[in-house]
């Protein structure tokens, strides 16, 4: 499991993308989890099931601040009528790469887990979305996986 964790520092990305597989409606925003000044920026605005939203991270202010290469940032998500959680940390650089959480569970119980990196010139879309089920090999990765508009 270190060797997990240790993976993750390696992590540097310039997007996060969020995608809603659970019974809940969400929203999500980026969090410095060690800046105790302006902590936080970014609103995804609402995810029903089976959407996605995304939020650039390289437009982002934190107060008046812009991120620096290597601050370390991670999505607050927010349930309509629940909780919140925080997905794991990952690292910002301006280099095209975009970390795909995956929220699951319900508005009182759920989770947010990174589930792929994807590589500059791959993109989320419908049909990626549509492919990733619950329990399908692919979850919970931290490898590139390969997006195509005709799967």
């Amino acid at each position: 499991m270190s060797s997990i964790i240790e993976n993750m520092k390696l992590v540097f990305v310039q997007h996060v993308v969020c995608i809603n597989r659970g019974s809940l409606v969400t929203s999500f925003r980026i969090q410095q989890p060690y800046n105790a000044q302006q902590p936080e920026a970014g609103t995804s605005g609402n995810i029903l099931y089976s959407q996605f939203r995304a939020i650039d991270l390289e437009t982002l202010q934190f107060g008046e601040q812009p991120l620096e290469i290597s601050d370390w940032i991670r999505p607050i998500v927010s349930a309509v009528w629940g909780s919140e959680q925080a997905g794991p940390p990952v690292r910002y650089a301006p280099n095209g790469m975009t970390a795909v959480f995956e929220i699951t569970g319900t508005p009182l119980n759920f989770r947010v887990d990174l589930q792929t990196i994807l590589e500059p010139n791959q993109n989320v879309n419908s049909t990626h979305i549509g492919g990733l089920r619950a329990g399908s090999p692919s979850r919970r990765t931290i490898c590139p996986l390969p997006v195509s508009s005709t799967m």
